[in-house]
C-alpha cells in the first residue's frame, strides 16, 4: 500500500504533509514524495491515496503547471474510484480558474466546475464546524478568497458532484454557505487547511477505510479527546466565528 504527496516543496503551507503522513503511519503504508515536475506515482503504479495540500499563491501555478500532464490519468483515477484529497488552498487548483482584485485571471486545471475571486487584502479567518454524513468536522478557514459554482459547467470528472461537508459554523464555499467543499467518487477537495484529518478522527477512520486498511488510528485516546475538546469549543454560541 502506498500514499502519496504531491509536491510537498510547493504545497505545505501549514505543515499538511502530516495528514498523509499520519494515515500511511497508521496504515502501514509506504510514503511516496512526487516533487514538482516527476511523474505522479499514480499515474503508472497502485497507490492507495493521493493527497496534496495548502500552498502559496506561487505554489498554486507550479502544482498546477506540475499536475497539468497528468490531468487524465487524474480523472482515470477518480473513475476507477481512487482515493484522492486535496486540501486548503490545493481546493482551488482544481476550478476553472482565479481572478484577482486588478482583473488578472489564471486558468486552473479545470477539473470541477467553480472559480475564485481573490483579494490578498480581504484575509478571512475563522473556525470551521460541519458535518461529514453523521460526524462532525472541526477546522478553520485561512484565505484570501471566495469559490463560486459556475452552473452548467462541464466538469471532466465523473459525477454526480456532492459537497463534502455541511457548515454549521463558519463560511462554506461562498461568504455564509451551507456547504464546504466539492467530492467526485473518492476524490475529495475542501478548502479547510491544516491537520483536518489529524484533528478529526472520524475523517481519518473514513478515509483509512476508503484506502482498504482496516488499523487502527495512532495515539487514538489522544485523538479522541483533543477532538471531543474541540467540538465542544467550536460548537459554544459563546465562542467567535471570525477571528
Amino acid at each position: 500500500m502506498t500514499v502519496e504527496i504531491l509536491y510537498p516543496e510547493a504545497m505545505n503551507l501549514y505543515g499538511e504533509q502530516a495528514n498523509a503522513r499520519y494515515l500511511a503511519k497508521a496504515a502501514g503504508a509506504e510514503l511516496a514524495l512526487t516533487h514538482l515536475y516527476a511523474r505522479p506515482r499514480f499515474t503508472y503504479g497502485d497507490v492507495a491515496l493521493v493527497y496534496m495540500g495548502s500552498g502559496s499563491w506561487s505554489g498554486q501555478l507550479l502544482a498546477r503547471d506540475a499536475l497539468t500532464p497528468w490531468i487524465g490519468d487524474l480523472i482515470k483515477r477518480t473513475e476507477q474510484g481512487g482515493t484522492t484529497l486535496f486540501t486548503g488552498s490545493a481546493f482551488e487548483v482544481l476550478g476553472k480558474y482565479i481572478q484577482d482584485e486588478e482583473g488578472g485571471c489564471q486558468p486552473m486545471l479545470g477539473l470541477l466546475p467553480f472559480y475564485t475571486d481573490r483579494s490578498f487584502l480581504n484575509r478571512y479567518n475563522a473556525i470551521y464546524l460541519g458535518k461529514l454524513g453523521g460526524e462532525t468536522i472541526v477546522g478553520h478557514k485561512s484565505q484570501f478568497g471566495w469559490s463560486h459554482l459556475i452552473p452548467d459547467a462541464p466538469c471532466p470528472l465523473p459525477g454526480p458532484l456532492s459537497f463534502l461537508f455541511r457548515t454549521l459554523r463558519g463560511s462554506g464555499l461562498d461568504r455564509g454557505t451551507a456547504w464546504e467543499g466539492l467530492r467526485s467518487k473518492n476524490l475529495m477537495a475542501t478548502a479547510v487547511p491544516g491537520p483536518v484529518v489529524i484533528q478529526n478522527p472520524p475523517l481519518a477512520r473514513y478515509l483509512l477505510a476508503l484506502m482498504g486498511s482496516g488499523a487502527p488510528l495512532l495515539c487514538a485516546d489522544a485523538a479522541a479527546a483533543s477532538y471531543r475538546a474541540r467540538v465542544r469549543e467550536f460548537s459554544d454560541p459563546g465562542r467567535g466565528v471570525v477571528y
